[in-house]
C-alpha cells in the first residue's frame, strides 16, 4: 500500500481502531486493540478515556441551566437512570482528571500502537487518515489529539467526532456509499455502548439529542451475574464473608460468560442459540481466589440467560422512556408531523462488546423492525467508525485529485492561449 490510500483511525472509549480501503468494495484491517483488557498494550489511553467519560457523565446530568420541555422531562428522568445503578468498574480509583501531558500521552500510545501494527501486520506505513474522536471530546482535548498524531508521522486529513459523518452523509456506511448529503434531515438514532458506556443520540429537523446512560453499559450484565451467583453459592458467599476480593469475582465471572458465548458463538440471537446444544455450566478461574481449600464453581447457562433477559427488558423500558419524551415534542410551526420523532428513518448501533445481539434486541423492542438497522449483529461492527472515516477520506482524496487534475487542465488551456497570443504577434 502506498502513502496517500483512504485511512480512517477511531479513538473510542474500548479499542482504537484502523481500517483503509483501496476502492469502495474493498477494506483492509490494519489495527483493532482493545483497551480495556487486562493485556492491553494502551493502559495510558485507557485510563485516559476513562477519567475524560467520567468528567464529561458528571457534567452532562448536572441541572441543566436552561430548562426547556424536552430537558426538563429528561433531568426528572434521572434519579430512576442514574447515580447508584451505575456498576462501579473493578480496581479503579477515582484519580480526578488527567493533566493535559497525561492525555497527550494517552493518544500518543495509541498512534503509535495503530502505525506499529499496521507496519508490521500489513507493510503499510500510515502518514494520513481521517481521525475520529469521541463526540464530547473539548475542543483543547481535539487539539491533542491531533498534536499526538503528528507527533507519530500522521497527519490527519479531517478530524471529528463519528457522529458528524453519520448524520451529515447517510449514505456513507451503506453497500454503496456516497457523500451526497440527504434532500431532508435524516431522522437518525445513534446507539453507541459498551462495558462501563450507553450513549442515545438522536439527529434530525425538529432536535438532537445526546443522553449518556453509563448505568446501562454491558458490565451491568456481570454485575448482575455476579451479585446472583454470590447470593446462591455458600461457598463463594463464606469467601466473600472471609475478605475475599469481589472484583476478582467479577472478573472470573467476565471472563467464564466471555468464553462460554465464544464456545456457542458470540453473535448468535436468542432463537439461533436456543436451537444450539449449549454447555450446562462453564468453570470460573478462581484458583488464587480461594482462602483456604479451594473449591470448584460455575456459571449457569440457564442464570446467564435469565439476567441477559432482565437486562433487555431493563434498558428497552429506559429507551422507552427517552422515546416516549421524544415523542411528545410538538412539531414546530410549518413543520409537517413526519418530522416528529414517533419512528426514525435509520438506526446505527455502534459499540465494542459481546453484547451485540442483546443490545440490538432492546433496540428493536423498542423502535421496531421495520425501520433500517446498520450494526448490533456482526464482530466487525467494531470498525464501522473507522469505515465511515475511511470511505471519507477515500471521497476526500477522490475529490482533490479531480480538482488537481482540472486545475491541470486549465493550465495547459491557458498556456496554449498564450503561445497562441505570442503566435499573432
Amino acid at each position: 500500500m502506498q502513502d496517500g490510500q483512504a485511512i480512517g483511525i477511531n479513538l473510542s472509549l474500548d479499542a482504537v481502531t484502523a481500517l483503509c480501503i483501496p476502492s469502495l468494495d474493498q477494506a483492509v484491517t490494519l489495527a483493532a486493540e482493545d483497551s480495556r483488557s487486562i493485556e492491553s498494550p494502551l493502559r495510558k489511553y485507557a485510563t485516559s478515556m476513562r477519567t475524560l467519560r467520567a468528567k464529561y457523565y458528571r457534567e452532562r446530568h448536572a441541572k441543566p441551566r436552561r430548562f426547556s420541555a424536552l430537558w426538563g422531562k429528561l433531568y426528572h428522568l434521572r434519579a430512576a437512570l442514574f447515580g447508584f445503578k451505575t456498576p462501579t468498574p473493578p480496581n479503579i480509583e477515582e484519580t480526578g482528571e488527567p493533566s493535559t501531558n497525561q492525555t497527550r500521552l494517552g493518544f500518543l500510545e495509541a498512534f503509535q500502537r495503530v502505525k506499529e501494527v499496521a507496519l508490521e501486520d500489513h507493510g503499510t506505513n500510515i502518514t494520513s487518515a481521517v481521525i475520529l474522536f469521541p463526540r464530547f471530546f473539548s475542543r483543547e482535548v481535539q487539539n491533542l489529539v491531533v498534536e499526538a498524531a503528528r507527533e507519530v508521522g500522521i497527519m490527519p486529513l479531517f478530524q471529528e467526532s463519528p457522529d458528524w459523518l453519520l448524520s451529515r452523509f447517510e449514505n456513507i456506511l451503506e453497500p454503496n456509499p456516497t457523500i451526497e448529503k440527504a434532500a431532508r434531515p435524516q431522522k437518525l438514532l445513534i446507539i453507541d455502548y459498551g462495558i462501563w458506556h450507553f450513549d442515545v443520540r438522536t439527529y434530525g429537523s425538529r432536535c438532537k439529542l445526546n443522553y449518556p446512560i453509563d448505568s446501562m453499559g454491558s458490565a451491568k450484565i456481570i454485575f448482575k451475574l455476579a451479585n446472583r451467583l454470590k447470593s446462591t453459592n455458600m461457598d463463594i458467599q463464606q469467601q466473600l464473608a472471609q475478605g475475599a476480593s469481589f472484583d476478582t469475582l467479577v472478573k472470573a465471572v467476565h471472563q467464564s460468560r466471555w468464553l462460554m458465548k465464544m464456545d456457542i458463538g458470540v453473535d448468535l440471537s436468542d432463537e439461533e442459540a436456543s436451537k444450539k446444544e449449549v454447555p450446562e455450566k462453564w468453570p470460573l478461574d478462581l484458583d488464587d481466589w480461594w482462602i483456604g481449600q479451594k473449591k470448584e464453581s460455575f456459571i449457569y447457562w440457564d442464570d446467564m440467560r435469565s439476567v441477559e433477559a432482565e437486562y433487555v427488558s431493563e434498558l428497552a423500558e429506559t429507551l422507552d422512556d427517552l422515546h416516549n419524551c421524544l415523542k411528545e415534542l410538538k412539531p414546530r410551526e410549518g413543520q409537517e408531523s413526519n418530522q416528529t420523532y414517533s419512528t426514525f428513518d435509520k438506526v446505527i448501533i455502534l459499540g465494542n462488546s459481546h453484547d451485540r445481539p442483546i443490545i440490538s434486541q432492546a433496540v428493536r423492542e423498542n423502535i421496531g423492525d421495520h425501520v433500517r438497522f446498520i450494526g448490533g449483529t456482526r464482530g466487525t461492527d467494531i470498525l464501522l467508525e473507522a469505515l465511515a472515516g475511511a470511505r471519507f477520506a477515500f471521497f476526500h482524496l477522490e475529490a482533490t485529485a479531480k480538482w488537481k487534475k482540472t486545475e491541470e487542465e486549465i493550465q495547459k488551456i491557458m498556456d496554449l492561449q498564450q503561445l497562441s497570443d505570442h503566435e499573432e504577434l
